[in-house]
This record gives structure tokens, sequence and C-alpha cells, in this order.
């Protein structure tokens, strides 16, 4: 999101033009304390006018809101509502977070496989927490069959975005492998990354 890079004047003026990025920006300044007084009720308020014009990163900071009480009483069903909304308009944190939803049974019926599909659309967009949560699966066996091979990409790829704790699985799940598939993975690996680069926007 470009606007949130920009000034809090900036922001504010281009929300009062009814710029719905300029809106949800001005919501995330509000609801981290970014250049203003932290308000979560005020971030909420802005959050719905932007995602009510149809601005998918604040339709995705609603299910945020109602899935953590911010600025609006916790709701888990109105979470998974804005929540699948953002991320069937190929929102990758939203697909993470209806992941686990989908994980928990939080406001929605519980199931590991759906689970497994809303991480794995994230994760392949280069989300790297839902690379995490992938690969977690992945290690428990839980909505897929357990594959260490599969949990070591995943976790490979989390790591290169800097997460200490995938980088540690990784080393543990490593030890389960033989040296000819950490190779054949590494491999993916590369060419996983290469993709990701090729689809971040200039």
């Amino acid at each position: 999101m470009e606007w949130i890079k920009r000034s809090y004047t900036d922001i504010k003026n281009g929300a009062e033009e009814g710029n719905l990025d300029a809106i949800c920006a001005l919501g995330i300044c509000y609801s981290k304390g970014l250049g203003v007084t932290q308000d979560y009720k005020v971030a909420f308020d802005y959050f719905k006018k932007a995602a009510k014009g149809g601005d998918v990163e604040a339709t995705f900071q609603m299910g945020v809101a109602y899935a953590h009480g911010f600025g609006v009483e916790q709701n888990f069903v109105e979470s998974v509502k804005w929540l699948s909304s953002a991320a069937h308009q190929e929102h990758p944190g939203a697909q993470d977070s209806l992941g686990v939803r989908y994980a928990t049974g939080q406001g929605v019926t519980q199931n590991d496989r759906e689970a497994i599909v809303w991480f794995t659309k994230a994760a392949e967009k280069g989300y790297g927490v839902a690379q995490f949560n992938l690969a977690i699966a992945y290690v428990q066996g839980q909505g897929v069959p357990q594959d260490y091979y599969q949990a070591y990409i995943w976790f490979s790829l989390a790591a290169l975005k800097g997460d200490s704790m995938a980088a540690d699985s990784r080393d543990s799940v490593a030890e389960c492998l033989e040296g000819k598939q950490q190779l054949e993975a590494n491999k993916i690996i590369k060419e996983k990354l290469a993709k990701e680069m090729l689809a971040k926007p200039n």
C-alpha cells in the first residue's frame, strides 16, 4: 500500500478528497499510532468507510478488527465474513487469516483441509506467515499427509523473509531428509523465490 509511505498530512488530505486507499491508510495510522494518538475506534470507522467503498486492504483490516476486538466488539463470524471477501479478491494476508480461522474453528466450522487451501494460496504469493503456517501443517500432518520435504521447502521460504523461528524449524526438519532430498528441495525453493520476485510490483 503506497499511501502509508506518505506523510500523515498527505494521507489526511487524500482521505478528505475521498481516495479509498488514503482513507484506509488513515485507518492504519490510527490503528498503529502513526503520526496520531492510537485510537482503534477511529481506525475502525475509517476501515469501514473504505471497505464499503470496495477497498480490499480495508476489507482485510475489518476482518482483523473483528477478530481481535480492535475498535469493535470481537466477533469471529463477522471477521470471517470480511476476511473471506478480501481473500476471494486475492489478498494474501486475508487468505492466511482465513486459513487460521478454518484451522481453529473460530467463526466457521473447523476444517483443516480448507485451512490448507487458503494457506497455500497465500504461501504461493510469497506471504511469509502463510508459508510458516503451511510448513507447520506438513510437519503435523494437519489437513495434509505428513511431509517433511514440503515442510522444509516452506520453512525455508519463510526463513528467507527473516523469520528466525522458521529458520530453526527448517534446520530441525532438514535432519529428517536425505542429502539428495535437500538438494532437490533447494532447487524448488530457488524457483519459488524467483517466482515471488517476479510477482512483486515495481
